[in-house]
């Protein structure tokens, strides 16, 4: 009687742990939910551009760093991790840990960048100011209109003929929001994800990057221009991180489809420019 109940056991015990691990094998592969909506959309705010609805699309919205600016910022990365860089604004491990380590990361949730609101780009190419309006209104809880900020960029940019770089925005926001971004070129999946991750989760601010919109890539549309977007969410499902990105070219083109959206990080990188770089 005794072996016969052992038996029993072990085969309850089997079938139960049989279960159990494809059940959560199935829960951990379901995509991930939409991200709820942001605060409400945003696009010309007192004065608008003059430039507003122009079709000039033959310049690119976002520029290139100098090669000297991507070797100083390589050789800072080469010799720091994410996770240095967040120690030395005060995280603790503790924190970091929380943030990086797949047992405390919650599977098919968002995690959102409050108080955050969308902005559309009001001409072809000032897709920097409408991302630097998107950080504004997070950071400030306000933003000034477009043609105020373009104004208000170091002449590193070259607007009208041209976008800005990822330099020029990150002196901007420092100045505007005494809050300074890091800065990464040439980055890998890998310190993509714990970058922009980083900056939803730790510090609660949308992360800037450059990229070629493709499908290829998981955008909705095509567009041969480098351009910058912004990530203001975070899920993690089918083994995968996935980012919520607010695309400034759809409330240009008043298409809603292009403005919200989800990208998974292999899909992400795959669209991000090296030498345009990373704001997180």
């Amino acid at each position: 009687m005794k072996r016969r109940n052992i038996g029993k056991i072990l085969a309850f015990l089997l079938v139960f742990i049989f279960t159990a691990s494809n059940l959560s094998v199935f829960a951990n592969s379901a995509p991930p939910p939409p991200p709820p909506p942001p605060v409400p959309r945003t696009y010309n705010v007192g004065e608008p551009n003059p430039h507003s609805r122009s079709t000039n699309n033959s310049f690119d919205g976002a520029l290139p760093a100098s090669p000297e600016e991507i070797a100083y910022w390589n050789a800072f990365w080469r010799t720091h991790t994410i996770e240095d860089v967040l120690r030395m604004q005060g995280f603790t491990d503790t924190q970091i840990a929380a943030t990086f380590t797949p047992t405390f990361v919650p599977f098919n949730q968002w995690i959102m960048v409050s108080r955050f609101r969308y902005v559309g780009q009001e001409t072809g190419i000032t897709c920097g100011a409408a991302v630097a309006r998107m950080s504004l209104y997070t950071i400030n809880g306000w933003a000034p209109n477009e043609f105020t900020v373009l104004n208000g960029f170091p002449r590193l940019t070259m607007y009208p003929e041209g976008g800005t770089t990822t330099r020029s925005l990150q002196s901007y926001l420092a100045e505007m929001t005494r809050v300074w971004y890091n800065r990464i070129y040439d980055a890998d999946q890998v310190v993509l994800t714990k970058a922009l991750e980083a900056s939803i989760r730790m510090h609660n601010r949308p992360s800037i990057l450059q990229v070629y919109p493709q499908r290829s890539h998981g955008f909705p549309y095509d567009l041969n221009n480098r351009h910058f977007v912004a990530t203001y969410g975070v899920s993690h499902a089918q083994a995968r991180t996935w980012f919520a990105i607010a695309d400034p070219w759809g409330g240009y083109n008043n298409n809603r489809a292009w403005e919200l959206f989800t990208l998974d990080a292999e899909n992400l990188h795959s669209a991000y420019i090296q030498n345009g770089g990373i704001l997180w």
